[in-house]
């Protein structure tokens, strides 16, 4: 497996220096999130660094992937470098299977998250870089209880989503429903 000092060399050449820096904001916040939850810091630190790893491929790269994984078509365009990354980083950078499944549900969230999903997926909406309403209180409760801040990270982002009359993820909806099911 690459060390984060190689990862960061090779998403040098990949992003934009404002997405790079995105990312190393929330490998920050994970790494807090992984000591105060008693989790792998390195793991925790590789896989939030990497979560955007092609969010900025150029479209006719994007192209090759969705001809070698056509279900990779299927998926909202917002969505789709978590899974491409996922895969990316099993064979790029030899991320375990664990990892990989985190950078693919970062986005949206999915049933039944691993500590791992959650870290990653909050440390990407709650770090230093964004503003938005709730996002003060959504940071107060990563440290208190991961669910319950996924919940309202969700609800915000979907009231959001709805506000501006933009198409809400259904698996984004599904995570929201499965954690209120399990409160």
């Amino acid at each position: 497996m690459w060390s984060i000092e190689e990862v960061k060399e090779d998403m040098k050449t990949r992003l934009s220096e404002a997405r790079y820096n995105h990312c190393l904001r929330v490998m920050d916040v994970a790494k807090k999130l992984a000591e105060y939850y008693h989790y792998d810091v390195n793991k925790t630190m590789l896989t939030a660094l990497a979560h955007d790893v092609l969010k900025e491929l150029p479209k006719d790269q994007e192209e090759k992937w969705i001809q070698k994984d056509p279900t990779l078509a299927t998926l909202p365009a917002k969505v789709r470098h978590g899974y491409m990354g996922a895969k990316f980083v099993e064979q790029q950078y030899g991320f375990d299977e664990e990892m990989a499944a985190a950078i693919a549900c970062h986005t949206t969230g999915k049933k039944n998250m691993s500590l791992l999903d959650k870290i990653v997926f909050l440390a990407d909406k709650i770090e230093p870089g964004k503003h938005y309403p709730g996002i003060e209180e959504e940071r107060e409760l990563a440290f208190l209880d991961l669910d319950q801040a996924i919940i309202l990270c969700l609800q915000n982002q979907i009231r959001k989503l709805t506000r501006e009359n933009r198409s809400v993820s259904p698996a984004s909806q599904e995570t929201l429903a499965y954690l209120q099911g399990i409160h």
